[in-house]
This record gives C-alpha cells, sequence and structure tokens, in this order.
C-alpha cells in the first residue's frame, strides 16, 4: 500500500508573518467541512510501483498509482479566537516536526540563561496568623528582574491556591474589596464608553487583584482609559523605578467572549484589568531572558490558568484572561509557535 509523504506549505499572511503547517489528507478535508481554515493546494507526486506475489510465487507489476499529496495552508488570521484551541494544532504538530520541543518536560535545562548566576529564589513562610487565627503566608520580598519562571510560578500559585480560611489579612481584604466593586461599582463597566468609569476605581481593582493574586509587590501602579484599534489593553513597565502603568480600552471589548452573559462589557473589561496587572508582575520580577518564549509565554500562561480557576471559588464569579487569543495574538504578531507540550501544560490539548 502506498504511503502518502508529509509535505510542508510556506505561506506569508496579510501582516507579512510566515505559517508553515502540514495536515494529512483527512484532516484536511474535515477542516474544510467545519468551515475551511485554508485552501487545498495539490502538489504532484512521484508514481509509485506496487508490486504483488501471485499464488506461484512469481511477481507482476501492477498498475501504477500516482496520487497528489495534499496540504493545508493556514492564514492564522483566520483562525477563530475564541474558538477551540484545537483549532492550532495542525500548526503546532509542524512546528514539533521541524523544530524539537525544548519544554521543561523534554529539555530540564530549559530556562537556563546567562544571568541564572543573578536568579534568587522565593521563600514562602507558613508563620503569621491571619483573623480567623489560621496560619498564613505573607507576601514575601521580590526584586525586579530576578526570579526564573521555575521558581516564580509555583511560589506565585501557592500563594493564593489556598482555601480562603489560610489567606493572610491583605487577600482576605483584597476579596472583601473586589466582591464590593462586582456588586456595585462594576455596573459603571457596562457602559459602551469605559472612560466614564473613575480611572481611580479601577486602580483600585488593580491593586486588589496585585493584592490577592500577586504578593502585593506592586504598589507604584496607575490606571488610565485609552483608546486603542489594535488591543483591550496595554502596560508599561518600569523595573529600575518600580513602577507599572496599566492602559486600557475604553471603546474595545470581546463581546463573544461571554455569549450568555447578561453583562459582556464589564466581565471583559474586568478580565483586561486582570490581564494586564498579571503583564506587569510577570514583566517586573520575572527574569527578562528566561521568562517568556513570547508575550503571552510559559509564566504567563501558567499564572493565568490557575488564576482563571481560583477565582470562582475564592471571588464567586468568573473571570477570563483570553488566554486562547492572546496565544493567537503571538503567533500572529510574533510567530512564536507553541509545542504540543506546552500546549497540553496551557490545558489547552
Amino acid at each position: 500500500m502506498s504511503t502518502l509523504k508529509r509535505t510542508a506549505t510556506r505561506t506569508t499572511n496579510d501582516s507579512g508573518h510566515t505559517a508553515i503547517t502540514t495536515v494529512s489528507r483527512k484532516l484536511a478535508a474535515s477542516r474544510l467541512d467545519e468551515g475551511g481554515l485554508g485552501e487545498i493546494v495539490p502538489e504532484d507526486r512521484r508514481d509509485l510501483q506496487k508490486e504483488h506475489n501471485v499464488k506461484d510465487g512469481a511477481k507482476q507489476e501492477c498498475s501504477t498509482l500516482i496520487e497528489r499529496s495534499k496540504s493545508i495552508v493556514i492564514d492564522v488570521s483566520k483562525i477563530d479566537c475564541f474558538g477551540p484551541p484545537c483549532n492550532l494544532f495542525p500548526l503546532v504538530r509542524e512546528r514539533d516536526r521541524d523544530h524539537p520541543c525544548k519544554c521543561h518536560h523534554c529539555l530540564p535545562m530549559d530556562g537556563a540563561c546567562e544571568d541564572r548566576s543573578f536568579h534568587l529564589g522565593i521563600s514562602l513562610i507558613v508563620a503569621k496568623k491571619n483573623k480567623f487565627g489560621f496560619r498564613s503566608i505573607p507576601p514575601p520580598t521580590l526584586i525586579p528582574l530576578s526570579h526564573t519562571s521555575k521558581n516564580l510560578v509555583p511560589a506565585c500559585i501557592a500563594y493564593f491556591d489556598r482555601s480562603k480560611n489560610h489567606l493572610n489579612n491583605d487577600q482576605l481584604k483584597a476579596i472583601k474589596n473586589i466582591r464590593e466593586f462586582h456588586n456595585s461599582w462594576s455596573r459603571y463597566l457596562d457602559h459602551p464608553d469605559g472612560s466614564s468609569f473613575p480611572e481611580a476605581r479601577a486602580l483600585q481593582l488593580c491593586q486588589n487583584f496585585s493584592h490577592l493574586f500577586f504578593f502585593r509587590a506592586l504598589p507604584n501602579m496607575s490606571v488610565t482609559w485609552k483608546p486603542m484599534s489594535w488591543a483591550y489593553g496595554q502596560c508599561h513597565v518600569s523595573p529600575r523605578r518600580n513602577a507599572v502603568e496599566i492602559e486600557a480600552n475604553p471603546e474595545l471589548y470581546a463581546e463573544r467572549a461571554w455569549p450568555d452573559h447578561p453583562h459582556p462589557r464589564k466581565m471583559c473589561r474586568i478580565g483586561t484589568f486582570l490581564h494586564e496587572t498579571l503583564h506587569c508582575f510577570v514583566e517586573m520580577f520575572a527574569c527578562s531572558r528566561c521568562r517568556n518564549d513570547c508575550d503571552h509565554g510559559r509564566t504567563w500562561q501558567l499564572i493565568a490558568m490557575k488564576v482563571e480557576e481560583c477565582a470562582p471559588r475564592l471571588l464567586g464569579f468568573e473571570i477570563r484572561l483570553q488566554r486562547f487569543k492572546a496565544l493567537r495574538s503571538d503567533i500572529k504578531w510574533m510567530d512564536y509557535v507553541p509545542s504540543m507540550c506546552k500546549m497540553k501544560e496551557f490545558g489547552m490539548a
């Protein structure tokens, strides 16, 4: 039986970025039936000759079978950023075929860099009792640009992924403030023009996110509304001044991220503030050489995944940080394609 040789097709999308992907004929057909991620490109194949043994042991030549291999060309901009992550699997598999995975599972030394002698550990000490009388973890002291993903991610997750009875007083106060915000002030975020919501209140929300999830490590923070045509928000970090600035788009919001929610604008903007606060935390304290593969790399994705998981239990409502949409943006604009190992680690496979 003849086999189809894998072929790769390289294309350049409208933004000038190159995408490479290969899938089988069966997968290509199924993708087109589902709405199509691209076009089928035929490619001539050399003739394959099959030989069969007949009963008398003699060999006879069969007719030559000519098959055309088919490759599917994926334009990343056509991938639905609110669709299932499996839409990226053909691109991820092609990436793994051409470039061996270097994640920490496949390559234990991943994350080491030339500055590793200056990397600092993070000590979480269960010592101080909270107002309920339970021992809790006080926020540790962090040094800007001095912590690896290997240390920062598990320490950050261990800090907030705990029973509410074992959170410290700063975290308990932050939970109370965020809940009050969600029940009262957040209705103003549902206005078509987000700038009608006071920047001072938005700053308080981001500070409470920092107190609850990120060691209360971002004291010098500012939040402003700024119209943008390309993003829901962005941040600026100055490690030398230990200061961060968050800019949120007052007009753009991801309505499709909350199709069944009565207030999609409000929920999208709350998620944007937490999304950018996490960016500030990672860019401020993670080593600049080994923290990420891209803007929304492993450090950001792993913490964001756990924040989304714990938010309903801690706050009483769901928060979405648009992790898959962020990853798709990195693929489109930064030519970053994660390995299948990382997709599984991010909870997307």
